[in-house]
Formats: structure tokens, C-alpha cells, sequence
């Protein structure tokens, strides 16, 4: 407990990052006199501003942490159906595995979903979750696999681009 409380209350309540205040002003929120022994209080200061705002990196860590969420649920989902039902009838993708069949070793790999499932699930599931568990535990190593894996995301588009045939995206990429 802290002789200047009433001030870090009133700063707390202020909620802006930056301001101007008086000895007299200060004098009159804290509700006693002041003296030089004021400035060994700056530290309980500074705690009391690091409470009140949000880093920008915060808030970039919660949108990535939410990305990653996104792309790695919505890509183990994608997988699930792919591995379940291979023929990708399922999920209304039996038209598209044509496109598969004229990539290299498509004799091997792309005879139905089960190997781009099982890439899927790899590529774009496992990891983004990996990285959204790391930045759950505010560890650094997330924020830079969140990175390389949104890159990773962003290559493996441009590779369907590639594969598939002409529609209403590719118009936008050219």
C-alpha cells in the first residue's frame, strides 16, 4: 500500500497514454503534500501505465493467435473430410481430383484425396496449431512460426492457382 495510491487510481482511471501534471495537481489528487521522496515512486508509476494499455505486439499476438486457430482448425477439418471419404464426394470435390491427376507422380499421389489430405493436415493444420499453441504460452518462437506458416499458407495458394482450372480468383490475380 502506497502513500500516492489515490493518484495511481485517478492515472489507472485516466487511461490515456500520455499526460501533463503539476506538483500542485498532484498534491491535490493525492490528497497530501509532496516532496522530494515523489520521484522514488516513479517505478510503481510505470507499473501502474504497463496495466492500463495493450502493446501493439499484444494485440498483433491476439490476431495471430486467432489466425492460426482459424487456418490450423479449419485445415485439420478440411483434412478430416479428405482422409474419411477419399473420393471427395463428401465434400463435393470428386470434380476437381482431375486437376490432381496431371501433376507429377500423380499416379502415385493424387489417385484419390489421401495423400492432399494427409499434406493438408500437415502443412497448414498441424503447424498453425503448433504456433497458436506457442503463443498461448506467450513464447517468441510462435510469433515467428506464425509467420513462416502464413507464408507457407500463402504459397500453397499460389501453387492452386497453378493446379486448378481458371475462375473468378484467377481474374484477380492477374
Amino acid at each position: 500500500m502506497s502513500k500516492y495510491d489515490a493518484l495511481w487510481v485517478w492515472i489507472k482511471e485516466k487511461g490515456t497514454d500520455g499526460f501533463k501534471l503539476t506538483f500542485a495537481k498532484i498534491q491535490q489528487i493525492a490528497g497530501l503534500p509532496i516532496d522530494h521522496s515523489f520521484l522514488k515512486y516513479k517505478k510503481e508509476l510505470r507499473q501502474t501505465m504497463k496495466k492500463n494499455k495493450h502493446t501493439r505486439s499484444q494485440i498483433a499476438g491476439r490476431w495471430l493467435l486467432g489466425w492460426t486457430l482459424f487456418i490450423g482448425i479449419g485445415a485439420v477439418a478440411g483434412a478430416s473430410g479428405m482422409l474419411l471419404d477419399p473420393s471427395g464426394k463428401a465434400m463435393g470435390m470428386d470434380a476437381m481430383l482431375p486437376y490432381f491427376q496431371v501433376l507429377p507422380l500423380a499416379e502415385y499421389l493424387y489417385q484419390d484425396y489421401t495423400f492432399p489430405g494427409i499434406a493438408l493436415l500437415i502443412v497448414n493444420g498441424l503447424t498453425n496449431l503448433t504456433a497458436a499453441a506457442l503463443l498461448l504460452r506467450k513464447r517468441k518462437s510462435g510469433v515467428v512460426l506464425g509467420g513462416v506458416f502464413g507464408v507457407t499458407l500463402m504459397l500453397w495458394i499460389c501453387i492452386q492457382f497453378v493446379i486448378f482450372p481458371p475462375n473468378f480468383m484467377h481474374l484477380l490475380s492477374r
